[in-house]
């Protein structure tokens, strides 16, 4: 369907607007409440959008029947599962917090070391556990110590 009043109703800057709107507002909403606070939201700004549409009515009850029953549950879905991924601190182990970090940190670098050691035989792959080893002592030691100190 054509579009006799501008770029700015079209289709794609008519969702980019709304759902900006509804972004803004999203995570200051519970995930139990966000669906239906979001599509309040979205109406509200639809009709907004819509008083200032001087175009062809067909056009206009067409792009916002696609808004609200395509673009908008679509984006409701994401939004509220979003919401709950941050409430939970995305499921991270201890939310993610320096030890958490320092233990995936030491695991990835158990996992290098194993590698390293599988792709080559006897003395090699000691020595490049052991240069691994040293290296991580020689960065971290003195650090450690300056802070236990």
């Amino acid at each position: 369907m054509f579009n006799y009043a501008g770029a700015e109703f079209d289709f794609g800057n008519v969702v980019y607007a709304v759902l900006t709107e509804c972004e803004h507002r999203r995570r200051a909403l519970d995930p139990e409440n966000a669906a239906g606070h979001l599509r309040e939201t979205a109406v509200a700004r639809l009709d907004r959008i819509g008083a200032a549409y001087t175009g062809a009515d067909v056009y206009w009850q067409e792009l916002r029947r696609e808004v609200e029953q395509t673009a908008l549950p679509r984006y409701l879905r994401m939004a509220v599962d979003q919401l709950r991924a941050e409430r939970s601190g995305y499921s991270v182990w201890r939310r993610g917090d320096l030890l958490a970090r320092l233990s995936f940190a030491l695991m990835g670098l158990g996992l290098g070391a194993a590698s390293v050691a599988s792709t080559h035989t006897g003395s090699e792959a000691v020595d490049h556990v052991d240069r691994v080893r040293q290296l991580a002592c020689s960065r971290l030691l003195p650090r450690w110590v300056r802070q236990l100190g």
